[in-house]
């Protein structure tokens, strides 16, 4: 699997050998899988190659005073579970996903239901901005 890895050149194509991987460990990924860990490296430095260097890294459960998104460029270290997810810099709707991130952070937690409606849209947004969820172990 390690060659698959290395001959990868496009986002696309890590998260094939992302979905390859999950169903290769029957949907239970071990804890602290290198290679499994090594995919969202390579699919955050494929869109940093992608977009120019312009991608913008994302994080769904801040812990204190962690940035809800911050640009990253090509070279910048990002650790594991540094991330939630990644999106190209250019993608129209940033300023919406980044209100968004931030709405649900300022807004009272009033349970898990309201709190899925929010985190729904922000997953729609990545999406929308063509961007990409990260799935550390």
């Amino acid at each position: 699997m390690a060659e698959t890895i290395t001959c990868c050149s496009t986002v696309s194509g890590a998260r094939r050998i992302r979905a390859s991987l999950y169903r290769y460990c029957g949907g239970v990924v071990p804890e602290a899988d290198e290679t499994w860990n090594s995919v969202q490296h390579l699919i955050v430095c494929l869109m940093a190659a992608e977009h120019e260097g312009d991608v913008y890294a994302g994080v769904i459960n801040p812990y204190g005073d962690e940035k809800i998104i911050r640009q990253l460029r090509l070279g910048h270290a990002l650790y594991n579970f540094g991330a939630s997810f990644v999106v190209p810099g250019s993608a129209e709707i940033l300023p919406e996903l980044i209100a968004a991130m931030a709405a649900r952070l300022e807004a009272p937690y009033r349970g898990t239901r309201i709190d899925a409606i929010r985190l729904g849209r922000i997953a729609e947004l990545i999406e929308e901005a063509n961007g990409c969820h990260l799935v550390w172990t």
